[in-house]
């Protein structure tokens, strides 16, 4: 699998509560492989949501976080910031 941040190959990293992780060669992150689907994605937003972690529906908790991204990767590309970038933590 290609690594969804730098591209460059990853490795298996280990399994958690049914997933399997992988690690990037280059960068270091650790994601899920395979990507969630479509359909497994929705199915996680709706848990979240409907776990009183936020309180619009799940297509408004999705559309909240890409919106959050985009808005933090204009302002770091806009200062002149490139490289990886952390997430640390959910929610």
């Amino acid at each position: 699998m290609a690594c969804a941040a730098c591209r460059a190959t990853t490795a298996f990293f280990g399994r958690r509560e049914g997933w399997r992780y992988a690690r990037c060669s280059r960068c270091g992150t650790i994601q899920l492989d395979p990507a969630p689907s479509t359909d497994q994605l929705a199915a996680a937003y709706a848990r979240y949501s409907g776990a009183g972690h936020y309180e619009a529906s799940a297509e408004a908790a999705r559309r909240v976080s890409a919106n959050h991204y985009r808005t933090l990767l204009a302002s770091l590309t806009a200062h002149g910031l490139a490289g990886p970038v952390l997430d640390y933590g959910s929610g």
